[in-house]
């Protein structure tokens, strides 16, 4: 959770639902629900982020690259995922 950013995707909470998706690769449950904090779901990546570290061209689109593949690979796995959305799901990059 970021709730004084809306949830923005931070550099660690992106290496911590890299770290998830694989967990949940693993696990032998049936269903996942994610939510946010404070009534905003995610509103896309922390500008702190793609301003600073990821602001180079070729670090952003390392970024977006995986971003999509841990993305995709939750989609494709074994497990029903809900997403919980309360108030905004914006932003973009990780499409």
């Amino acid at each position: 959770d970021n709730p004084r950013a809306r949830n923005a995707l931070s550099g660690k909470m992106m290496a911590e639902l890299t770290d998830a998706v694989e967990e949940l690769e693993r696990w032998d449950g049936c269903c996942v629900l994610v939510r946010g904090a404070q009534g905003t779901f995610c509103s896309g990546a922390d500008l702190r982020v793609v301003r600073g570290p990821m602001g180079e061209a070729e670090a952003g689109r390392m970024m977006c690259t995986v971003m999509q593949h841990y993305l995709a690979r939750l989609h494709g796995a074994p497990i029903v995922s809900v997403a919980c959305i309360e108030g905004a799901a914006v932003g973009g990059g990780a499409e």
